[in-house]
């Protein structure tokens, strides 16, 4: 009886251990946005044309973007779509819904 006390004890101690080491949570939220930045870092590189691409369209003094199928990507990347959709206006790859459920850059 005395030795399963000691265990219990000691049971309790490793449990108070492991929850010493739980981060708080403006811990957890700042890891999070860390995170963030590296996904969009990422994706940045993941839609960046080719440089051959890049350098031909300077060539021709054109600008080069990158589409990328929705299918796939839209879910995958943080990006709405899944940078399927490109506003040629703003040059960004946000997009919006209209009110009829169809997607508008």
């Amino acid at each position: 009886m005395r030795y399963a006390f000691k265990i219990f004890v000691f049971v309790l101690f490793l449990a108070s251990l492991i929850n010493a080491q739980d981060l708080s949570r403006e811990q957890k939220l700042k890891k999070i946005e860390e995170l963030n930045n590296q996904i969009k870092t990422l994706e940045k590189d993941v839609i960046l044309p080719s440089a051959k691409d890049s350098e031909q369209a300077q060539k021709q003094g054109l600008n080069v973007f990158r589409i990328m199928p929705r299918e796939i990507y839209d879910g995958v990347l943080t990006i709405r779509g899944g940078a399927a959709y490109y506003s040629f206006t703003n040059r960004t790859y946000a997009s919006r819904i209209l009110t009829d459920g169809f997607f508008s850059c």
